[in-house]
């Protein structure tokens, strides 16, 4: 349920972002970081994933995918305020996903709700004109 949802809602940003144009030297350079910065993360994750809920590896591997497009394609749009929040969206999903598939840590509660609030803040805030 709750991964659905998510995983709705970035798809529905990369169609935001996609509507609004893209800068090619943005978006590949929004590739580059994804492909390095997001797959290092992601790694532990989805092995922590196959060793205590396999059902949910194929899942959570497509939710990465979607969050690294996600990345990708806010970065692209040039719009540094889109990347930052496309950015900060993935590191509180990587936290909770660190915190349940591979070892949780004391300030994750604080931390997930200090950037699950301030990556839509920063996404709406990238709008304004």
């Amino acid at each position: 349920e709750g991964l659905g949802s998510f995983f709705v809602a970035r798809v529905l940003f990369i169609v935001g972002f996609l509507v609004g144009g893209q800068e090619s030297a943005s978006l590949i350079a929004g590739a580059v970081f994804v492909v390095v910065v997001l797959s290092a993360a992601a790694a532990p994750i989805i092995s922590g994933v196959r060793r205590n809920e396999p059902k949910l590896a194929v899942p959570v591997v497509a939710y990465f995918l979607v969050i690294g497009v996600m990345i990708a394609t806010a970065i692209g749009s040039g719009n540094a305020l889109a990347g930052v929040g496309a950015v900060v969206f993935a590191i509180s999903d990587a936290m909770i996903g660190w915190s349940r598939f591979v070892k949780p840590f004391a300030a994750s509660s604080v931390a997930l709700m200090v950037t699950y609030h301030a990556a839509p803040l920063c996404l709406v805030l990238s709008l304004l004109p």
